[in-house]
């Protein structure tokens, strides 16, 4: 999708009418999501088990790894959206930087005990830090524009 994108420049972009990069865009990034949970769940597959399952619960080790990559994922959106200057991109890293953090905070805390509790706490706050000091250097109103 995402060579089609790039194949696919100006002036022959405008397809049916409609300019079809973006959408080629937003289907490799979804592919590329699905692939990254695919991939994890392949992982934490038995050994010679022929179907994929997608479980939330009973391995801590496989709940832990999604909300890593999807964090991971969501901070390079971020900084895709930031360097291209693309907002439908910066938003959707902010949503799912907001979901991975409510599936932290939901689901995998309860199954933490107290000093690994504290650790995810301390590593939320550090990737919010870093999307919060992200948008506010790049995006940021500078004290010019605010006068």
């Amino acid at each position: 999708m995402f060579a089609a994108a790039q194949l696919l420049a100006p002036p022959r972009h405008v397809v049916l009418g409609h300019n079809a990069r973006p959408l080629l865009f937003a289907f490799g990034t979804i592919l590329a999501f699905l692939l990254l949970n695919i991939e994890i769940a392949d992982f934490f597959s038995s050994p010679g088990s022929v179907a994929l399952t997608f479980q939330f619960s009973g391995n801590f080790a496989r709940d832990m790894s999604y909300s890593i990559a999807w964090a991971i994922f969501a901070l390079l959106l971020l900084i895709i959206g930031i360097r291209q200057k693309l907002k439908p991109v910066r938003y959707a890293s902010l949503v799912l930087l907001g979901v991975t953090i409510l599936k932290l905070f939901l689901h995998d805390l309860s199954q933490l005990e107290q000093l690994y509790r504290i650790a995810a706490f301390i590593i939320v706050a550090i990737i919010a830090m870093l999307a919060s000091f992200l948008y506010q250097r790049f995006l940021g109103i500078s004290p010019k524009q605010a006068q």
